[in-house]
């Protein structure tokens, strides 16, 4: 592989190092909402003020699916790139 290639996966490898860490921040943040919304809708006084919470949490939780789905997808392409990159430091060395 040319040195331009290398540097090319390198600067997508570094891209996607950057997206993961900051697909893995907001989904903790997601997390720790959902947790204080499921929260405040277990201790609501009443139904009146639970739907609300009941509401966000909900909708939280498929933002945490969500999430959860494209971090799994960006770590295999993350595997997968990293693969790539292994394979073409051998083939530069050998």
């Amino acid at each position: 592989m040319t040195q331009e290639g290398g540097n090319a996966l390198r600067e997508t490898l570094n891209k996607f190092d950057r997206e993961h860490k900051r697909i893995t921040w907001i989904m903790c943040g997601l997390l720790l909402m959902m947790c204080a919304q499921w929260a405040g809708l277990i201790l609501a006084p009443n139904d009146h003020k639970a739907i609300p919470y009941g509401l966000s949490a909900v909708m939280t939780s498929v933002w945490v699916t969500a999430f959860f789905g494209l971090r799994v997808a960006s770590s295999y392409t993350q595997a997968i790139l990293k693969a790539i990159e292994l394979l073409s430091r051998e083939n530069q060395k050998g």
